[in-house]
């Protein structure tokens, strides 16, 4: 719409996910219409998406493998710019691999980290994230919160290899040496 009303403008996408892999709600709590829906709403979401990135000038993203599957998903002609919004890393300082030490990650394997004070059932479609990662060996979920009973107890009969919950340590230091997946 705006290259419409103004071809001349510069139009710049920013994009920290890719809808493509919304993770999608289909808990057998969630019922059938619920189901359908997410299912609707995430094709929804990557058609109008794929349209409008025709009409962009410019994409900036978070990482360079999200800028690759960006580049790829909609056949952009010039790569996206990576601005990665972190600290540098400080040199000076060994990393501890506190996690990885915690539940034997071996260090090929990538870590992806879902931190949160509070972490519930039916909220960020964490259930869905930890079913769709439950066969990928080369991933390790560390779900990090103070209170992770509610989604501990619900996953002990179904505790995948690669799933893991940490106790949040509150007002202390915690290093995490790799959560992107890359």
């Amino acid at each position: 719409r705006v290259k419409k009303l103004r071809p001349e403008a510069r139009l710049v996408y920013d994009s920290h996910e890719l809808f493509s892999h919304w993770p999608l709600n289909m808990s057998p709590e969630a019922g059938l219409a619920l189901r359908l829906k997410s299912r609707a709403v995430r094709a929804f979401c990557v058609w109008r998406e794929r349209r409008n990135a025709s009409a962009v000038d410019r994409v900036v993203t978070v990482n360079d493998s999200l800028a690759r599957e960006l580049q790829q998903g909609f056949a952009l002609r010039t790569p996206p710019v990576v601005v990665r919004n972190i600290p540098p890393g400080d040199t000076g300082i060994e990393p501890d691999y506190c996690i990885r030490g915690a539940f034997g990650i071996p260090p090929e394997r990538r870590i992806l980290a879902c931190i949160g004070t509070r972490l519930h059932r039916h909220t960020l479609n964490i259930e869905q994230v930890m079913e769709e990662l439950k066969d990928r060996l080369d991933v390790a979920l560390v779900v990090i919160a103070a209170d992770n009973n509610e989604l501990e107890e619900y996953y002990a009969a179904r505790r995948h290899a690669n799933v893991y919950f940490y106790r949040l340590v509150l007002a202390a230091r915690v290093r995490v040496e790799q959560v992107a997946l890359e």
